[in-house]
């Protein structure tokens, strides 16, 4: 069942950005059409285009700001707003507390009151030839009473590691 509440937010978040991201759309379809794009920009498209018009028209080169964006920095700033916003900590588990099938893959469990309630892998670094490309989440063991079992999830990316 859905909170009304939350509904209610999301339909407030919706009336105010619908209306500015219709004409960011279309000014987008408009700059990669004048770089010969032919033919309505497609979900796929979007992120080749925008990352070309953001440079254009703001002077801003995501590759070039990303370099400074370190990510245990930034893992570190989620964390910290999590705890903020849901009183979950996250910490990285203990080295023996689990198996690990790549030195680069980490592993966090997530606590509320000192009380374990999940754990995530995070699985953010490409490996050419052993992993599909993309980005997602997925649910690996949900929270069940009868096993004594809390949610463990994986969320992988396919990011390049830096100096690769």
């Amino acid at each position: 069942a859905r909170r009304p509440e939350i509904s209610q937010l999301l339909g407030e978040i919706k009336s105010a950005a619908w209306d500015k991201a219709t004409v960011e759309l279309q000014e987008l379809q408009e700059f990669a059409t004048s770089l010969g794009f032919v033919g309505k920009l497609e979900a796929h498209d979007v992120p080749h285009y925008t990352g070309k018009w953001y440079k254009k028209k703001h002077a801003i080169d995501f590759l070039k700001i990303a370099q400074y964006l370190e990510l245990d920095n930034i893992m570190k700033g989620m964390f910290e707003l999590t705890e903020r916003l849901y009183g979950v900590t996250i910490d990285e588990a203990p080295a023996n507390s689990t198996q690990i099938w790549d030195p680069t893959i980490r592993f966090y469990r997530l606590r509320r009151n000192s009380t374990t309630i999940a754990h995530a892998y995070f699985d953010l670094f490409s490996r050419p030839g052993q992993k599909q490309a993309g980005a997602w989440h997925k649910p690996m063991r949900v929270r069940s009473a009868l096993l004594g079992s809390i949610p463990l999830s994986g969320i992988v990316m396919n990011k390049r590691r830096v100096g690769t």
